[in-house]
């Protein structure tokens, strides 16, 4: 084989030694210019087969490549020949990271300190490697190990912050980033980070002028016009929220948050089209962690005719969400196809007679792989596909029924007390991020149960059951007991309860759905900026006909709402 055949470089003009030839190729990745360092540095292991500066160079080039396997050869054949540089170990540490072998990542970055425990910046590494792993308090001592090393490591304030906002430590988040800023005032990051911080505990302007500023020191950082555009639409102003976050978009077209952040501010004002369109990004946003509801890009659903085709349809999110968009599917089935329900959620009782479902699919118990289908969709979905937009208000209800035998059962012990029958529900379930603003406090529903001429019923099962005990005199409450719903019966005999009850005053929980598909009277009690499918003003609802709407006035009080519950109720009961 002839000698540099691939060079641009004539023979006379290829250096003999080396390292020279080395420190060529060095000059080309600084550059950005790769197929020339390439071609240096594979004539630098020709003159010298143990030149380890020239495998390492040409492992950058391969893991610029994305040819990590090729990379990692490469740094172990350097670090064969040079076992105690610390820049062998490190690289290897950081391809094995790339490719998310974060055990192995760990590894070799802790070798590297072994050998040198004075590099801050290797420190810094390991840190993130930890926080990828989730183990948060060990990053924490690498990002305080390479401040103590390095004072003006900014990177490492900010990997020392976001572990803190893990650890829901707000005051300590804010600390570290004024340290930061004190080295460096203009820093567009550190102040956008600043404003989250004071997101997280709900002080609006501070945290809108910080993002301003980290905006005004770089225009073009898109996580800030996010950050900003997320937290007009927490506080009800859609319109400033759909400017920041487009502009957001305009900056970063990929960014999927911004995308999914959009799409709620357009869905709080109805503008369904637009905002189910930008709803498709939520599969691409780590906030909901949907990725493995997506499957092969050919089989998605087009919403064209089935003509007979097997359509597998996927849930997806909360019980809530399933309770309301399961509505959808009998206008799939309407288009000729045999409709599969795929779920996690213990809902077969209640969905087995479900008008759209052909066969009901559990999924902790069938693998897809054994599913046979010829297209597939996810449920929330299916109104940007159906193109079901504000005009679908005008949908029947019910659309789902309580088991006929189970409504008998219930209704002999409910019928058994006196007056106006009314369900209650105040608790969602805690895990869900935005709970604290959406569940209630049982005492604040205490004035109700103390009325004259009704009897409360509890819909609740496991959450908020402990407000229930010591309550204070006159305060009565019947709770339905642990046989409601059991065996995974979920919602088989709260819906058959709920059939048997006059009213259902609730949180902003599954309980509001099941009882609005089931056509029954419901008061919903809602936070001051609620969840997108509510809107941001008026008494009804698009969703639910036989739903009444009950606002906060003022971000969490609950006492005015009640107050207006309580006369409401007043005034049910005297018409009865």
């Amino acid at each position: 084989m002839e000698k540099y055949k691939n060079s641009p470089y004539g023979p006379d003009e290829v250096p003999k030694a080396a390292p020279t030839l080395c420190r060529l190729g060095e000059i080309h990745l600084k550059k950005g210019n790769f197929e020339k360092a390439n071609i240096r540095f594979l004539q630098a292991i020709e003159q010298n087969s143990n030149c380890a500066t020239a495998y390492h160079g040409m492992g950058i080039i391969l893991q610029h490549e994305k040819k990590f396997s090729r990379a990692i050869a490469c740094y172990q054949k350097a670090k064969e020949l040079e076992p105690f540089a610390l820049k062998h170990l490190v690289k290897i540490g950081l391809a094995y990271r790339e490719i998310g072998r974060l055990k192995e990542a760990v590894n070799f970055l802790q070798k590297a300190i072994s050998i040198n425990k004075g590099v801050g910046s290797v420190y810094f590494l390991l840190g993130q490697v930890y926080y990828d792993l989730s183990r948060f308090t060990d990053a924490v001592s690498c990002f305080q190990k390479t401040i103590e090393l390095n004072p003006v490591h900014m990177g490492a304030y900010v990997g020392l912050a976001d572990c803190y906002m893990v650890f829901r430590q707000p005051t300590r988040v804010m600390e570290v980033y004024y340290k930061a800023l004190k080295l460096d005032p203009e820093s567009a990051i550190v102040l956008n980070n600043l404003g989250a911080a004071f997101m997280e505990t709900g002080e609006v302007e501070t945290a809108i002028r910080y993002f301003k500023q980290s905006i005004h020191f770089d225009p073009h950082l898109a996580e800030a016009y996010i950050n900003i555009g997320s937290l007009y639409r927490d506080n009800g102003e859609m319109k400033k929220s759909i400017r920041f976050l487009e502009r957001a978009i305009q900056l970063n077209p990929e960014a999927a948050e911004a995308h999914y952040n959009l799409s709620l501010s357009y869905l709080y004002i109805y503008d369904f089209p637009k905002g189910w369109e930008e709803y498709e990004w939520r599969f691409r946003t780590p906030l909901l962690d949907l990725q493995n509801h997506l499957l092969a890009d050919e089989s998605y659903w087009d919403g064209g005719p089935l003509n007979g085709r097997t359509i597998l349809i996927r849930d997806e999110q909360g019980v809530g969400d399933t309770l309301q968009f399961i509505r959808f599917l009998p206008l799939v089935k309407r288009l000729g196809g045999i409709v599969l329900f795929e779920t996690e959620k213990p809902l077969s009782g209640l969905l087995t007679h479900f008008n759209g479902i052909d066969r009901f699919i559990d999924r902790r118990k069938e693998e897809l792989s054994e599913i046979h289908f010829d297209c597939y969709i996810p449920l929330m979905s299916l109104p940007r596909i159906l193109q079901a937009g504000i005009e679908y208000k005008h949908n029947t209800v019910p659309y789902l029924y309580a088991d006929p035998q189970g409504v008998r059962k219930w209704a002999k012990r409910i019928s058994a007390e006196p007056g106006i029958r009314i369900g209650i529900n105040w608790q969602g379930n805690p895990d869900y991020v935005s709970d604290k603003s959406r569940s209630i406090p049982f005492h604040h529903f205490h004035s109700l149960c103390r009325m004259k001429g009704i009897s409360v019923f509890s819909l609740q099962k496991y959450y908020g059951l402990e407000q229930l005990e010591n309550l204070p005199p006159h305060v009565r409450i019947i709770n339905m007991g642990p046989d409601l719903d059991e065996e995974c019966r979920a919602f088989v005999d709260t819906a058959a309860v709920i059939e048997s009850l006059d009213l259902i005053i609730t949180s902003d929980s599954a309980i509001s759905h099941l009882a609005g598909s089931l056509g029954k009277k419901v008061w919903l009690l809602l936070p001051f900026v609620p969840d997108w499918r509510w809107g941001i003003s008026g008494e009804n609802t698009h969703w639910y006909p036989n739903m009444r709407l009950f606002r906060q006035i003022s971000p969490g009080d609950w006492s005015e709402l009640f107050s207006r519950v309580a006369n409401a109720l007043t005034e049910f009961v005297s018409s009865r």
